[in-house]
């Protein structure tokens, strides 16, 4: 493959028409990642049952890997194999994809799965299900948001914690959105032109802020907070998605004895342990997943195609 010119003509050209239709991350200036939707049946089978035949999972197939590779060394690319683990369905598995590199002007794009957040260990439909929950629940509490998105996903180690982390850092969502993002998935260019659009980007890397602004137009107010800015999101997902902790009936009111009694042996205080939640039968769990899943894809290649971000960064 040959390289395209660099007259800022035919860049931008290209860029015009690549560009809108490609779910392309830009990171920085010599950095971006590119979100694949159609990958390895392995890596699918694994998001869409929780089942996966081995600890370690490649984004593509042996012989598609090796198309890439192959125009990729023929326009003199260097590229190597990189590993990020991913927990989710209770199993941890090691997330093998590909990065590739112009040497001659340093510029690196990954190649990874929409899902797939760089450096954090759940797929990014965890993080957006408990926050999208702790907006939209009656009980507004974090430790049942967490305990939700556990149950749904299979994560037994997201918690609390780790939901508050998320929910106060105001470095996560910073996308100005304008829109509620579409929960239909967006036409975006086949996998089978990967290859094409890479080593152009590899030439022609552009400046992320020169393509991430919101379009123009009535502007809606940016929400003001992580939950408040992905139940903007996620606005038209169906109620039901949050019905995975059955409501507990209310506590009957006893009468109140006023006769004067003897004062109580005051205990040795105990560790309370928390009440787990009642959560609803799997067959409804494995519906609220698959629906959430779709929606939340949607709306990362939506953002990424859109603003060229993370819907969570």
């Amino acid at each position: 493959m040959g390289m395209i010119t660099h007259d800022i003509t035919n860049i931008q050209e290209f860029l015009d028409m690549v560009i809108p239709i490609v779910p392309a991350v830009l990171t920085g200036d010599t950095y971006s990642h590119i979100l694949i939707k159609d990958f390895n049946d392995d890596l699918q089978k694994f998001i869409d049952t929780g089942k996966a035949g081995a600890n370690e999972i490649s984004v593509f197939t042996s012989a598609y890997e090796n198309e890439l590779v192959s125009v990729w060394q023929t326009s003199g690319y260097e590229y190597k194999s990189r590993y990020q683990a991913i927990e989710y369905m209770h199993q941890r598995v090691s997330v093998r994809y590909l990065t590739v590199r112009n040497p001659r002007t340093d510029i690196s794009v990954s190649l990874i799965p929409w899902f797939m957040l760089p450096g954090r260990p759940y797929p990014v439909f965890v993080y957006a299900y408990a926050e999208w929950y702790y907006g939209n629940s009656e009980q507004k509490s974090m430790r049942l948001s967490a305990s939700a998105a556990g149950r749904v996903f299979g994560v037994d180690s997201f918690d609390k914690s780790t939901l508050s982390r998320v929910h106060n850092d105001k470095q996560i969502f910073n996308i100005h959105i304008d829109r509620a993002q579409d929960v239909v998935e967006p036409p975006s260019l086949a996998d089978a032109n990967t290859a094409v659009f890479v080593a152009k980007l590899l030439e022609s890397h552009p400046k992320m802020h020169e393509y991430s602004a919101p379009d123009k137009g009535v502007l809606h107010s940016p929400p003001t907070s992580n939950s408040e800015y992905i139940s903007y999101i996620f606005s038209s997902a169906p109620e039901e998605l949050s019905k995975v902790i059955k409501n507990r009936p209310l506590p009957r009111q006893e009468t109140c004895d006023t006769r004067k009694r003897l004062p109580r042996r005051i205990k040795t205080q105990q560790k309370r342990l928390q009440r787990q939640p009642d959560f609803v039968q799997s067959d409804q769990i494995e519906l609220i997943r698959s629906s959430f899943i779709a929606m939340c894809k949607a709306a990362v290649l939506d953002t990424a195609i859109k603003y060229h971000k993370f819907l969570i960064n």
